[in-house]
């Protein structure tokens, strides 16, 4: 069996791991993202995860008690569910760049930006749903180009 504070500090590792990769990604995918009223997507974003991350503030999360393990299992629950609105607002965001596009370049071009963010499974599922599109419009614009192939030889 595991000792509990090895257990607790490997959570605490991974937990954090994964806080900070999120963070880069978001700096790095939304930073040069439009401002709107309440400031740029990325500042906003970022205000809100450090808001989810404010919430391990005040716990003990090296007390690896019955209570401590509800109390830090509460916790992530409750920064999961911050996190989950972040990626709400997103995948909007996400879906409705790629509800606008024209072609297939414009596809690709989202896709390019919302890359680094596909380790998110909701963001992930937000980009699977627009494949089909994607697929009907890279046929559409072969179909142009090969018209237009065909067009100039005769």
């Amino acid at each position: 069996m595991k000792n509990p504070l090895k257990e607790r500090l490997e959570r605490i590792f991974v937990f954090r791991m994964h806080h900070h990769r999120f963070k880069q990604v978001i700096r790095k995918t939304l930073s040069n993202e439009g401002t709107g009223e309440r400031g740029s997507l990325e500042e906003v974003a970022l205000s809100k995860i450090n808001e989810a991350y404010q919430s391990f503030n005040g716990i003990n999360v090296l007390d690896i008690s019955k209570e401590g393990w509800d109390i830090w299992d509460q916790t992530e629950r409750t920064y999961n569910v911050k996190i989950d609105k972040v990626e709400s607002q997103i995948t909007s965001i996400l879906r409705a760049k790629l509800s606008q596009a024209q072609n297939a370049n414009e596809m690709f071009r989202v896709f390019q930006i919302f890359t680094a963010l596909l380790t998110r499974p909701r963001i992930r599922g937000a980009i699977q749903e627009y494949q089909i599109q994607l697929l009907i419009k890279v046929e559409k614009d072969i179909e142009v180009l090969r018209d237009k192939l065909l067009n100039n030889q005769n």
